[in-house]
This record gives structure tokens, sequence and C-alpha cells, in this order.
């Protein structure tokens, strides 16, 4: 209908159709013509989602070093456009990203961006829950007892959801990881 931002959006759902079915490849290849596409246009939010979605499937596939500098580009764009959502969004993935290349320190920072940005109760549970599983694994034990309650207020809120189970998952296994460390630590028993 000569609507060229709805045309590529539909595109870019059909991406992440492809994604969901586990069509990677097919998914990279839609997505990097929409981005060959919107390369030339001025800098939208239609544009940052799409750098996301291709950074999000050059993960998946193993291209971590591409799919850093596309994310990269996405929150340079989310951020300039004043998107919290959409910053929030690819701090998130960037956060994830630097999980998998073990630098757990840029992994929390991307994390507390995350949750600071986020515009939702359940984007924020999401970068607290991931925050929490860091900061166990750092034995970080004064920013655990922080941020264990407001991860607890913020699942109260979640309204009934697959993800809202999932996070409510999340946070019972972090429960347990903590536990288990601190039954092998007796000296730390009184922090729970």
């Amino acid at each position: 209908a000569d609507n060229e931002n709805g045309k590529l959006g539909s595109r870019i759902n059909q991406a992440l159709a492809l994604q969901s079915l586990g069509q990677y490849r097919r998914a990279k290849n839609l997505l990097e013509q929409i981005n060959a596409q919107l390369q030339n246009q001025p800098d939208t939010l239609l544009k940052a989602d799409s750098l996301r979605s291709l950074a999000f499937t050059l993960q998946t596939i193993g291209d971590l070093v591409k799919a850093k500098e596309i994310l990269e580009q996405s929150w340079d764009i989310s951020d300039k456009l004043n998107s919290p959502a959409d910053s929030s969004a690819t701090l998130f993935s960037l956060g994830n990203l630097a999980k998998i290349f073990q630098d757990d320190e840029a992994a929390l920072i991307y994390y507390q961006e995350a949750a600071k940005l986020a515009v939702d109760d359940l984007t924020k549970v999401q970068a607290l829950l991931n925050q929490l599983n860091l900061l166990i694994a750092l034995e970080a034990e004064s920013e655990i007892q922080a941020i264990v309650p407001e991860i607890q207020a913020k699942l109260s809120n979640l309204p009934p959801s697959r993800d809202g189970v999932y996070a409510r998952v999340n946070f019972a296994e972090n429960l347990m990881k903590m536990q288990q460390r601190l039954m092998s630590q007796p000296e730390m028993g009184q922090l729970l």
C-alpha cells in the first residue's frame, strides 16, 4: 500500500517468525536485506529494532563479534532517539553477549542499565534476574541482599503469562543456588 515502513515492519515480523521456527539462516538473510534497505535511510526505531533482530540471529548462529557490533549500532540509534524501551532491550542483549564472552563485569553493567531504563515490569525483572545470577557467581553478598527484595516486589506485579512463569522459575533457581552456596559456607548462613 505504498507504506515503506509498513512493508519493512512486515518483513521484520516474517524474520521473527522464521527465528521462532528455528530457521535462523533464512531469518539472517531476510534481516540483512532489510538492514541494507534501511542503511541509507534516517535513523528510526524500526531500524534499531531490525538491527537488534539481526544481532539476535547472528548470536544464535554463533557470529558473536558481528552480533555485538550490530547491537552497538542499535543501541546508538535507540539512545539517540531517546527510546528507553528500545535502549533497555538492546542493553539486555548486550549483557547476554558479555556474559557469553565471560565478561561478567560488563554484563552486570549492561543489565543494571537495562533495568534502569526498562519501561515494563517484565523487562525490568528479566534484567534484575540476570544481575542476580551474576552477583551469585561473583559472590557479591551485599548486592544480592539489595536486589532480592526488588525482584520479589516486581515478580508479584507481573500478570499471569508464560514469561512471568519463566521469571518466577528463574528466581527460584537463583534462590536454590544461593541456598546451596550458603550451606557449603556455614559462616554465610545468616544472609538468607
